[in-house]
C-alpha cells in the first residue's frame, strides 16, 4: 500500500510539470560542494557555516533557512526563494543570484563581491557590511523597493521613471 501511495505521488508530480528529473533532485539533494539541489524544498534548513561552492540551487526553496557563514563561491541561486534566510556572513562570491527571492534576508556581512543580482528581490534586507563590489544589480528591487537601474555594478543607482 505505501508503494502505491509513493508512486501515485510521483506520477502526479510528473503530471504537474515535475518531471522525474526534478522530482529526483530535490528527494536526492544533499547540500555540499557541487551538489545538485535545484528546485529542492529545503525551507528552514541549517546550512550554517557549510561548504556549498558550486552547488546548483536553482528555484530552490531556502526560505527562512540559516546559512550564516556558508560557502556558496560561485553557486546557482536564479530564483531561488530565500525569503527570510539568515545569510549573515556568508560568502557568495562570484553567486548567482539572478532572480532570487531575497525579501526580507539578512546578507549583514556577506560577501557578494562580483555577484549577479539582475533581477533579484532584496526589499526588506539587511545588507550592512556587506561587500557588494562589482555585484551586478540590474533590474534588482532594492531594499527600498527601488528598481535598480540596468548598468547598477557595486550599488544600486534607480531606474529613472
Amino acid at each position: 500500500m505505501a508503494h502505491r501511495t509513493a508512486f501515485l505521488a510521483l506520477i502526479a508530480l510528473m503530471v504537474l510539470g515535475g518531471g522525474p528529473a526534478a522530482v529526483a533532485n530535490a528527494a536526492d539533494c544533499e547540500p555540499a560542494p557541487r551538489a545538485d539541489c535545484a528546485g529542492a524544498e529545503l525551507a528552514g534548513i541549517d546550512l550554517r557555516g557549510v561548504l556549498l561552492d558550486s552547488a546548483d540551487f536553482t528555484d530552490a526553496i531556502l526560505s527562512g533557512a540559516d546559512m550564516r557563514g556558508a560557502d556558496l563561491y560561485r553557486a546557482k541561486l536564479l530564483g531561488a526563494d530565500l525569503s527570510g534566510a539568515d545569510l549573515s556572513g556568508a560568502m557568495l562570491w562570484r553567486t548567482d543570484l539572478s532572480d532570487a527571492d531575497l525579501k526580507g534576508a539578512d546578507l549583514s556581512g556577506a560577501n557578494l563581491r562580483g555577484s549577479t543580482l539582475r533581477g533579484a528581490d532584496l526589499t526588506g534586507a539587511r545588507i550592512h557590511g556587506a561587500d557588494l563590489t562589482y555585484a551586478e544589480l540590474g533590474g534588482a528591487r532594492w531594499i527600498d523597493g527601488t528598481t535598480c537601474a540596468p548598468d547598477s555594478r557595486g550599488r544600486c543607482v534607480p531606474e529613472l521613471p
